[in-house]
């Protein structure tokens, strides 16, 4: 039986480079996956890839790529003329130092603002300048330019807008735009004006709107008791080579109520009409009906459609029982007879107390409301009070009066009521 045994592929030793060292010296052996790092003397920058690992290659070993170099890297000191180092400063700069460059104020950036220096001592890319020049023209919502932008332009620069469509040139204002000195555009704020649409009236309705001109939004609502017909909102646009709004104009309909219902017993005002948004009926009843209900009931509106402000009231035969109340008498609201509506106030006899509401209604029912009160007999309680030396007070009580003792010598401050009422 055979045997075979797998073995690992080796590297030659890593190369060996001038003014550094790496960390595979004194090893004998260096299979795949085996890695070394380079680095320099003191004063040397390292060019290249500070690593490398054997990898193979057609079932050999190879490392992953040259050795890196040490060399002596000084790039110039970098100066840009009207501009100045955001960040990166330093007496000297050697290989892979990064510095990036910003302008003064009233100048504008050409080229990369970050630099670096490479293994040629020289600053790649190549240092930037700054010159006074002005970016991109500003947008505008209401002018163009009628040729395409460029970036940047020079100081004293002047171009020329034209309205966009839907606008004019407003009275006495400048298309004209000119680059400043301080790299800035000189704009004659608005100097198109949108075009104005023409006024809008709604009748039974309002228009609201915060100016007519080209782009304003025009919103339509109608007064109570009327329903919007049509769109609800139009908009100054462009047509043709002028503006006008891009919706007609609604309309504001009265809304409608049906018939009021008609009344067993009785009739209303309205008969025969047409009822809109306020119109109101009063009903009545014919003789010996009483009404119950609102006598008056109008048209009004719930989610937009017509309503009346209530149901119709009814005509009934109401007849409400002789009120009588033990130990007690009306004071107002004499017979005979009781209708609907009919209000009797109660008092009680001498010695009897009211318990409950003294004024009754008779209501549809043909019952009182409240319920009938009750008069209840008064009882009496006899309190005697009396202070001690030490502050205390004592009271006793009984059933035939009050009375109120202070001190030593008892003021009578309360007559005894007798039990009069109690013996008949």
């Amino acid at each position: 039986m055979l045997t075979f045994f797998a073995s690992a592929i080796p590297c030659l030793p890593p190369p060996d480079i001038t003014h550094g060292s790496h960390t595979g010296q004194g090893e004998e052996e260096f299979s795949f996956g085996s890695a070394v790092i380079y680095k320099c003397d003191q004063g040397f920058s390292l060019i290249g890839n500070a690593s490398i690992h054997c990898t193979t290659k057609d079932n050999n070993g190879e490392w992953s790529g040259p050795a890196p170099e040490c060399k002596v890297v000084r790039c110039p000191e970098p100066e840009v003329k009207n501009g100045k180092k955001q960040s990166g400063f330093g007496l000297d700069y050697s290989y892979g130092n990064v510095v990036i460059f910003e302008c003064d104020s009233g100048y504008t950036l050409t080229g990369s603002s970050s630099v670096k220096c490479e293994a040629n001592n020289s600053w790649v890319p190549s240092l930037p300048t700054c010159l006074r020049t002005c970016n991109s023209p500003p947008w505008l919502n209401f002018a163009e330019l009628p040729g395409a932008v460029n970036d940047p332009y020079l100081v004293g620069t002047k171009l020329k807008y034209s309205c966009r469509p839907g606008y004019i040139l407003g009275s006495g204002k400048s298309p004209f735009v000119t680059c400043l000195a301080n790299s800035t555009w000189s704009v004659d704020p608005e100097f198109c004006v949108g075009r104005p649409c023409k006024p809008l009236e709604l009748e039974n309705g309002r228009v609201d709107l915060t100016d007519l001109r080209f782009g304003a939004t025009a919103t339509f609502s109608c007064n109570e008791g009327y329903r919007l017909i049509g769109t609800t909102s139009a908009k100054c646009v462009v047509a043709g080579n002028g503006v006008d709004w891009d919706k007609e104009l609604p309309l504001c309909q009265a809304i409608p109520c049906l018939p009021p219902p008609d009344i067993t017993h009785g009739s209303h005002t309205g008969q025969g009409e047409e009822f809109f948004f306020g119109s109101a009926v009063i009903y009545k009843c014919d003789q010996g009906f009483s009404l119950i209900g609102n006598a008056s009931i109008h048209c009004t509106t719930k989610d937009n459609n017509g309503e009346w402000s209530g149901p119709a009231p009814e005509c009934k035969v109401v007849k409400c029982p002789e009120p009588e109340v033990k130990n007690g008498k009306k004071q107002s609201g004499f017979g005979p007879n009781y209708s609907y509506g009919n209000i009797v106030i109660f008092e009680c006899d001498s010695g009897y107390t009211l318990n409950s509401s003294s004024s009754v209604k008779c209501e549809a029912n043909n019952s009182w409301v409240p319920s009938l009160p009750t008069c209840l007999r008064v009882t009496y309680t006899t309190t005697t009070t009396t202070s001690s030396p030490g502050g205390t007070t004592d009271t006793s009580g009984s059933n035939t009066g009050i009375m109120i003792a202070i001190g030593k010598m008892p003021v009578i401050l309360a007559v005894l009521i007798t039990n009069l009422f109690i013996r008949q």
